[in-house]
Parts: structure tokens; sequence; C-alpha cells
């Protein structure tokens, strides 16, 4: 993943210097570009990490932008815009893909939240289920999540009883597999 990484940007840096500070022409230019294009797609072939491919996109973005600044008119700079609007539309999937990943992990998490509360408190029915906050972080191939939930529940029988919980749940996401699991155990504190 590192290797990968470092590749990535070695061949990012040594490229967009050449096409940012000039060629000769317009297509000697768009062919360092078309070079760093290749090196790129390579290295989102070899990660899962999404904010690695995020980035990629981003930095050949900015490539193309600047190739399109030096040369706004042309046939490669009609070839570059193409490029660059396809590399934003894939920027953009990788972004819903991944959000609709945590999203459907959170509510995952919520429900797993809900399902511990009514455990601990069998005769009370849920008034609200607030996320009090989320920690998300990546490691490795795993986007890791851990929600803390505040719980209020009343009394099912004489509904006097009001209890309040804070329910703290996790889970991850494999995104090499795009496969989401919650974790068993719960922490339940009233």
């Amino acid at each position: 993943m590192t290797r990968t990484k470092n590749l990535s940007v070695l061949l990012f840096s040594s490229l967009s210097v050449c096409v940012l500070v000039g060629c000769s022409s317009a297509k000697q230019d768009y062919e360092e570009v078309l070079t760093l294009q290749q090196a790129t797609e390579q290295a989102l072939q070899q990660t899962t990490d999404y904010d690695i491919k995020l980035k990629s996109c981003d930095d050949m973005m900015r490539v193309l932008d600047e190739f399109l600044k030096k040369h706004p008119q042309g046939e490669w700079s009609d070839v570059a815009r193409t490029a660059l609007q396809s590399w934003q539309s894939r920027k953009t999937a990788l972004f819903s893909e991944r959000s609709s990943l945590v999203d459907e992990l959170g509510t995952r998490l919520r429900n797993r939240a809900i399902e511990a509360a009514r455990s601990a408190h069998g005769m009370s029915n849920i008034e609200t289920v607030d996320l009090e906050s989320r920690d998300q972080r990546t490691e490795g191939n795993r986007i890791l999540v851990t929600d803390v939930y505040a719980v209020r529940m009343k009394g099912a029988i004489l509904r006097m009883h009001i209890f309040k919980l804070r329910v703290t749940t996790s889970g991850y996401i494999a995104t090499d597999e795009k496969r989401i699991a919650v974790n068993e155990r719960v922490n339940v504190q009233e």
C-alpha cells in the first residue's frame, strides 16, 4: 500500500513538473499528461484506500486544469477537457460509493444501539435516539467507525420511569471487499 502511494507521488511529481514548467508543444505536454494518467490508473487499480483514490483524482484534475490554462485552444485542449470531465466523474462516483458505505454502516450501528437499549430495559419504550459523536478513521483497508448514541426511554407500564442511556457501538467497512460489519460488543451506560 505504501509502495503504491510513494510510486504514485513520485510519478505525479516528476511528470507534473514537466507539464507545468513547460515542454515545447501542446502535443508533447499532453503526452506527458497521458503518461501521468496511465500511471495514476495503475495506482488506482492497486489500492482500495478511498483517500488515496480521491487524492489521485484531485491530482489528475489539477494537472489537466494546468494543461488547459497553458493550452486553452486546440485539439489537445478538447481531449484534455474530456479527460478532466472523466476524472471529475470518477471522483464523484468514488466519493458517493464511500459515502453510501459509511451511511449503511451508520444505519446498522444505530439499529444495534436500539437493540442494546431494548435489552437493557425490556419493559420500556424508546422515545429518542440521537447521535452524540462519531469517530471515523482509516486503518489499512478498513474504515473504522465508532458511534455514541444518547437513548431516552420511558417505562412502558406506568410511563413514569425515564431512562437515559449512552450507547457506544462500532463497526468497520472492509474497502477491498466492500463488506460492512458491526461489532457485537456494545457499551451501555446509564
